[in-house]
């Protein structure tokens, strides 16, 4: 087993700048997604309350989709490029010699990497959960309509109901949720993109997962904490094949809130792979430096 509780403090540090910064994003968006229905029934319902059959005069959960999907892409783009940089540095400073840096500004990630990347983001940006977000959006929305009707709520409380529970602290958990969850499948995915290429190379010919630990962490990652799988082989992660921890396959059980990781083996030798212990990562500046990713 690799010796990683350095790689595992770096990792969550960067993991937890990025899973922050992805959360406010969401919950700025699921904010200004319960203005707008508040609003749009303050301007088509004057002085009464909808009815749950009038839904399609109040919530478009398409348009809601397209408006979403730009601050998924950004994110998500950011995370496989924080990941695929912590690879490409983790292992140079390995292979030259050198320190281990706070940043990735010196870090050039080859074509095939790049590529790599692109199809990642495609693949994750085209799952249908993103989609189900709208559909438990409209789900909620619709109890909270009919709450109000059996308590005689008016046009105001109802919109005054909806900013608290669509866009308040409960939309607040359900973003860092979200967050959370999609940080450790991208930055894994990233981590992967920049290993395939050495996979090819012929200089990582292996894989290891690495559990947190810790009292959140689920039996059936912590079972496979220091499991080692060949290089393009998948892990059996409960009864589920993946080829590293948050893998968007994974059923909801194995992947919600998982926050493992995935590490290097090396032809002749192995020897743990990660992240510096910068304090922040901008995932964003990040997306905009590779913006055709």
């Amino acid at each position: 087993m690799i010796h990683a509780t350095s790689l595992i403090a770096s990792w969550l540090k960067q993991h937890g700048a990025a899973e922050r910064s992805f959360g406010r994003a969401l919950q700025r968006y699921f904010a200004e997604q319960a203005d707008r229905t508040a609003e749009t029934i303050r301007e088509n319902f004057p002085g009464a309350l909808p009815f749950p059959s009038q839904m399609p005069l109040i919530f478009d959960a398409n348009a809601e989709h397209e408006k979403l999907r730009p601050i998924v892409r950004r994110n998500l783009a950011g995370l496989l490029i924080v990941g695929a940089k912590a690879e490409a540095q983790a292992v140079q400073r390995r292979l030259e010699g050198k320190a281990y840096g706070d940043d990735f500004a010196d870090v050039d990630l080859p074509p095939e990497t790049l590529a790599g990347l692109r199809r990642a983001l495609d693949e994750l940006e085209g799952q249908d959960y993103w989609k189900k977000i709208q559909s438990e959006t409209e789900a909620n929305l619709t109890s909270i309509i009919e709450q109000a009707i059996i308590d005689k709520a008016d046009n105001y409380q109802l919109g005054m109901r909806i900013r608290e529970h669509l866009g308040g602290m409960p939309a607040n958990k359900r973003a860092q949720k979200i967050a959370r969850t999609e940080t450790t499948g991208a930055m894994n995915a990233g981590h992967f993109a920049y290993m395939d290429s050495l996979i090819e190379e012929g200089i990582v010919t292996g894989k290891e997962w690495n559990a947190i630990g810790d009292s959140d962490c689920r039996d059936s990652h912590a079972a496979l904490s220091g499991k080692v799988v060949p290089a393009r082989e998948m892990f059996i992660v409960g009864s589920s094949p993946a080829p590293h921890p948050g893998h968007w396959s994974l059923p909801a059980k194995e992947r919600v809130n998982c926050r493992c990781v995935v590490l290097s083996v090396f032809s002749g030798t192995a020897f743990d792979v990660g992240i510096p212990d910068g304090e922040n990562v901008d995932v964003n500046g990040a997306a905009a430096a590779y913006g055709n990713v």
